[in-house]
């Protein structure tokens, strides 16, 4: 018997060892590749969060060089890189505060699994939240998903008082219905009608579409609906995972 207990306590230590020296290996071997200035696809992603997180604007007649390093093409061979043309815009996509004493609202919405979920998020004009949602919205299609927080941001912004809106999601479809481009699906009727009664409590208000790397808080709020029971607030900041969609990783 005791010799039996010995036995089970060596396994366990031996278990243990292993988990720890797989855990430190793949941390040695994770950091290993993310400090390798040589990896090509590293160097973008670098590139990428300096243009997104820090405002910088990386010339892109980098990127062929990159791309072409990693093609076996160094500085001697005899390929040539492409030029990218020199009138070739330096504008990269990223957030931007809104004008003075105006309030920016983010929006999006997420389906997966057929479940849906959503979020958003109120910014004053230097940046800070004012406040930010997650909600689980049941089962509901792309479109109707991020239909629900466009409503749900603006009566949150009704409720806060704001005069001054600008709302900012990567839905050019909803975008366009609300501006009156196009005509809205009969799913999206009732919520549709809804958004442009709120819409008639503000002063100002302007609808924009944007891409989602300049949504990306939002996006990263939508993703959190799908844990959430059915909807979280934040007052004055964002969830500890969309607030990692400001940090810079690399």
């Amino acid at each position: 018997m005791e010799g039996s207990l010995q036995t089970k306590d060596v396994r366990r230590a031996r278990n243990k060892a292993f988990c720890f020296f797989n855990n430190a290996a793949i941390a040695k071997l994770a950091w290993k590749i993310i400090t390798d200035k040589d990896n090509w696809w590293v160097q973008i992603w670098r590139a990428r969060n300096d243009t997104i997180f820090r405002g910088k604007n990386p010339s892109p007649r980098s990127i062929p060089a990159i791309t072409a390093y990693d093609q076996n093409v160094g500085p001697d061979s005899d390929t040539q890189t492409v030029a990218m043309p020199s009138n070739m815009s330096t504008n990269m996509i990223r957030w931007t505060p809104p004008l003075s004493n105006w309030v920016k609202i983010n929006f999006d919405g997420s389906v997966q699994n057929k479940a849906a979920a959503g979020g958003f998020v109120l910014r004053s004009d230097d940046g800070k939240p004012l406040v930010s949602a997650a909600f689980n919205s049941g089962t509901a299609s792309v479109p109707l998903a991020k239909a629900l927080e466009f409503r749900n941001s603006l009566l949150c912004a009704k409720e806060k008082g704001v005069l001054k809106v600008e709302v900012e999601g990567d839905s050019k479809l909803m975008i366009d219905i609300v501006n009156g481009v196009c005509d809205p699906p009969w799913r999206l009727l009732k919520v549709v009608k809804d958004i442009k009664l709120l819409s008639c409590n503000f002063e100002s208000i302007r609808l924009k579409h944007v891409f989602r790397e300049a949504n990306f808080v939002a996006n990263a709020l939508a993703n959190l609906g799908h844990k959430v029971e059915i909807s979280r607030f934040w007052v004055e900041c964002v969830s500890l995972e969309a607030s990692l969609a400001l940090v810079l990783i690399l």
